[in-house]
């Protein structure tokens, strides 16, 4: 784990063309293996149309609210795969 947190600290996403798409970004605020901050810099790199759905109880990957997320996460696409 130590040596992904090194590559983290390493690799800057905005070294890349910004993100021109729709962005659904979910977190949980409990993660323990990604900081939130991480969340806010992707959603400041992107440019497209984005959305942060956060879970102040949700732990990495929001494993524990996957009865809400994937709904959601369906329904997302539904709207921007279909348009």
């Amino acid at each position: 784990m130590a040596g992904f947190k090194i590559l983290c600290d390493e690799i800057s996403i905005k070294e890349v063309p910004q993100l021109n798409r729709p962005l659904l970004l979910i977190y949980g605020e409990e993660d323990k293996t990604i900081p939130i901050e991480h969340a806010y810099y992707i959603m400041d790199w992107a440019i497209g149309e984005k959305e942060l759905k956060s879970y102040s109880e949700g732990e990495h990957a929001c494993i524990n609210f996957l009865d809400e997320v994937v709904p959601y996460s369906i329904d997302w696409l539904r709207k921007y795969l279909l348009e």
